[in-house]
């Protein structure tokens, strides 16, 4: 009788560290969406400090896409065999490092890899992470679990043009 009380514990553990994962991973996607959008709101000061047209403000932008588009599978690809986990935080480092470094540029050259960049670590971070979100939650929930991980891109989406 006295492990019944032992088996629930670990079981409410069990369940604080899934709502802790989940959470880190809802604020991890809100983020991954305003490095995704907030390009896009600081288009005058990088037109201005770069002396760029639109074209060049295009390339800016698609550098990105081209990342995120280019590694995706691939990202996927490592998840499957270096673990989920491990792929997601690598994501976040690399995305993170890369957007850090972007506030550093002095060429324009160096501006379209950085996005690049991030696009990649990005790439990496989002097929694990929908991966992660289903393993959270039990098989009755998991669309739950995924389409509310999905609701944090359009917050972060949100945040990234109109509060960053």
């Amino acid at each position: 009788m006295a492990e019944a009380p032992v088996i629930a514990s670990w079981a409410t553990l069990k369940r604080l560290i899934d709502r802790g994962a989940y959470t880190s991973l809802f604020f991890s996607r809100t983020i991954y969406a305003v490095n995704w959008y907030n390009i896009a709101a600081l288009f005058a000061f990088i037109a201005y400090d770069f002396n760029l047209n639109v074209s060049g403000l295009g390339i800016t932008a698609a550098s990105f896409c081209i990342g995120v588009g280019l590694f995706q599978v691939p990202g996927g690809i490592i998840a499957a065999k270096y673990g989920a986990r491990n792929t997601a935080i690598i994501g976040v480092l690399i995305a993170s490092t890369a957007v850090t470094l972007t506030a550093l540029t002095a060429e324009f050259c160096q501006l379209v890899l950085l996005r690049f960049i991030v696009g990649v670590g990005s790439a990496l971070f989002f097929a694990p992470g929908v991966t992660l979100v289903a393993r959270t939650f039990r098989r009755e929930s998991q669309g739950f679990g995924v389409g509310t991980f999905q609701s944090a891109f359009y917050l972060g989406g949100t945040l990234g043009l109109f509060t960053w």
